[in-house]
């Protein structure tokens, strides 16, 4: 049963990269450089990848030791960084560096087709000016505060530029599936237990929104030997899924359910409405459960849709539960439901007289062939 009712990664093409920066690369500088330096990546040509940075390669001295990253020592630089105004982050062969190839590469991003500069290529240019430190006036410091401030900002474009999360995927209910009982009896209550019943009916309404369903517990005993008075039944508690329901005032719509370690939730309240009938059907049947009073009194067959006034539930002591579908407050199924449920009837002798003399569930002996 059924509850429900192009291929572009933001590379560029060669034309575009090889027009980054062109506009200021001095004749003699990009003269200088070798056209067989390679590509990191595979972005553009060597012609174009040599183009982007010929503009920042000056000559630097090869004197005196070099850093892990290749860049030459100087007097003013004794901690090997080349902090030259055009020459920062090159590397000895006069290669651009690590940090000033990135700064590039993201401002190549910004162009137009047209070569003028877009809002993108305006924030990268910013970036390449802070990964060189020539935004924070040059130097060993200039160039540390450029770093971490270049982090910031590229985390900024980052959170900027990041897609949306996903929407969640559309609520298209909760597929249920009854299996047929393959015990085919009801039960008889003597005295006071806690047990589940046999759901025998099960229907859908309301666009597939609500669920009525039937839970029959046991059957009627007959009257008392000892007194003769008929047997009376009181639904002290009613649990789902091992959660004691609390009732609204009106007797039959849930407020809350509490928990065994006294934990109240409210998360459910007014999505399930819980009605108890003692043997029959009819409105006069409806019982309140413990600690709480009928505001009216329904037939059951008015709460059933496919019931109609043939469905008599003689002698059945049952509940009819509604569950308006909530998937936020996990209402989306049939729980597990039990009651405890108490029958006067519970001395030894009346207790054995009923079930010998019962023709439905008991032995169906004839009361003159039993001694009183």
């Amino acid at each position: 049963m059924s509850w429900d009712d192009s291929d572009d990664s933001g590379g560029q093409s060669d034309e575009s990269f090889e027009s980054n920066y062109s506009e200021d690369v001095p004749a003699s500088a990009s003269n200088a450089i070798a056209s067989t330096a390679s590509t990191p990546g595979g972005q553009g040509s060597d012609e174009s990848y040599e183009q982007n940075y010929s503009e920042d390669v000056t000559p630097t001295s090869t004197t005196g030791s070099q850093n892990t990253y290749g860049q030459a020592n100087s007097p003013n630089n004794p901690g090997g960084i080349d902090t030259g105004n055009g020459g920062d982050n090159v590397n000895p062969t006069g290669q651009p560096g690590i940090l000033q190839q990135l700064g590039s590469a993201v401002a190549g991003l910004g162009k137009n087709a047209d070569g003028s500069t877009n809002l993108l290529g305006e924030v990268a240019g910013g970036i390449k000016d802070l990964f060189t430190g020539q935004a924070f006036g040059g130097g060993v410091a200039g160039a540390l505060a450029g770093v971490a401030a270049a982090g910031i900002t590229a985390y900024a474009v980052g959170k900027l530029l990041a897609p949306s999360p996903p929407s969640p995927p559309p609520d298209r209910g909760q597929a249920l599936q009854l299996a047929p009982s393959q015990d085919l009896y009801i039960p008889v209550l003597y005295g006071h237990s806690t047990f589940a019943g046999i759901i025998t009916d099960c229907v859908q309404s309301n666009s597939n929104d609500l669920m009525t369903y039937c839970v029959t517990l046991c059957e009627q005993t007959g009257n008392l030997l000892s007194t003769g008075a008929p047997s009376s039944y009181t639904f002290n508690k009613i649990y789902w899924n091992d959660l004691i329901v609390n009732f609204q005032s009106d007797g039959v719509t849930l407020a809350s359910t509490t928990d065994r370690t006294g934990y109240v939730d409210t998360k459910l309240a007014g999505l399930v409405k819980i009605y108890c009938y003692v043997g029959g059907s009819a409105a006069t049947n409806q019982v309140a459960p413990v600690g709480t009073t009928l505001a009216s009194t329904i037939a059951a067959t008015s709460l059933v849709p496919t019931w109609d006034s043939t469905f008599q539930m003689n002698n059945l002591i049952f509940f009819i539960v509604q569950v308006t579908y909530n998937l936020s407050a996990g209402a989306t199924g049939i729980p597990n439901m039990s009651v405890t449920l108490t029958n006067s009837m519970n001395a030894p002798g009346d207790v054995f007289y009923d079930y010998m003399t019962n023709s439905v569930y008991g032995c169906g002996i004839p009361s003159t062939m039993i001694a009183t």
